[in-house]
C-alpha cells in the first residue's frame, strides 16, 4: 500500500472562499453529479471540506509535511471515520487522488480541485488537484 507524507491544511480567508478554520486538515469528497455545459465547461468549481465536520468548505488548501508517513487507511481512520463512520468508495478514491497529487509539491504550496473534461469521441470528466498561483492586487 502506498504511503504518504503530506496533507492539505486550511488557511481561513472568507475573501478567498476558505471558511475552514486555520490549520485544519482538509479532505476531498467527490460530487455526486457534475454538470457540463454545451461549450464543455464543467460547473461548479470543486471545494475541499474540513475533515473535522465534512461540511465546511475551502476552495484552496496548502500542503503541509507530516512527521510520520501514513497510508490512505490511516488518513481515513484518523480524520474521517471518528465523526463519520463508513467512507464510500468514491470518497476513498477522491481522497487518494488528493493525497497522490500533493506528494510532489513543496510545503506551503496552494492547491485547488476541479473537474476537467477529456476526450473527443468518448467524453469523460476527471477530478484534478493542482497547484495554483496567487497574484498580488
Amino acid at each position: 500500500m502506498e504511503s504518504y507524507s503530506k496533507v492539505l491544511v486550511a488557511r481561513y480567508s472568507p475573501d478567498n472562499h476558505c471558511h475552514v478554520g486555520e490549520g485544519e486538515v482538509l479532505s476531498l469528497r467527490p460530487r455526486d453529479t457534475i454538470n457540463v455545459s454545451r461549450t464543455g465547461v464543467v460547473k461548479p468549481q470543486h471545494h475541499f471540506v474540513s475533515s473535522q465536520d465534512g461540511k465546511t468548505q475551502s476552495r484552496y488548501g496548502w500542503v503541509r509535511e507530516c512527521q510520520q508517513p501514513f497510508t490512505l487507511d490511516d488518513f481515513i481512520a484518523t480524520h474521517i471515520t471518528p465523526w463519520r463512520g463508513k467512507v464510500l468508495p468514491s470518497e476513498r478514491e477522491g481522497i487518494q487522488i488528493m493525497l497522490h497529487a500533493i506528494q510532489s509539491l513543496p510545503e506551503d504550496t496552494p492547491v485547488t480541485a476541479d473537474y476537467s473534461l477529456y476526450g473527443i469521441i468518448e467524453k469523460r470528466v476527471e477530478l484534478k488537484v493542482h497547484k495554483v498561483i496567487f497574484y498580488q492586487r
